[in-house]
């Protein structure tokens, strides 16, 4: 196999994963962000939290901002199987953004545990993006 078809290969293999991270991640978002907005005594009964009308507020805007960065991925998505420069943009925008907000977690509230999460999603976002270039 020559160099050119390897590297193809690799470019083709990396937007899948990218593609597939992008599902994944979106995917948990949509969950994550109908749990908080539909089923936030459940949430907070998992996690040992006491509920108040100010966790309410709060923990609204955060499912609708799960669900926007959720929509956000579909995007990325649909851009990136259409091999659209924008679509790699997004990913990369997706991929920083998640990486920042774990380490806002763990500088915040010192949960690695959660923080994980987003530095594995991030970092897979983000490796895949950076492999894929457009045509």
């Amino acid at each position: 196999m020559s160099t050119a078809n390897m590297t193809t290969t690799n470019m083709t293999t990396a937007k899948k994963f990218l593609i597939f991270f992008h599902g994944l991640t979106s995917l948990m978002q949509f969950g994550l962000g109908a749990w908080i907005l539909l089923g936030l005594n459940s949430l907070l009964n998992t996690e040992h939290m006491t509920f108040s009308l100010d966790l309410k507020v709060f923990s609204t805007y955060f499912g609708v901002c799960l669900f926007i960065i959720a929509s956000l991925g579909v995007v990325a998505i649909s851009f990136n199987r259409q091999d659209k420069p924008e679509g790699l943009v997004l990913s990369k925008f997706i991929g920083w953004w998640l990486l920042i907000a774990g380490v806002i977690v763990v500088a915040e509230i010192g949960r690695w545990d959660l923080a994980v999460i987003d530095f594995v999603r991030g970092g897979l976002i983000l490796v895949s993006a950076y492999l894929v270039r457009n045509k």
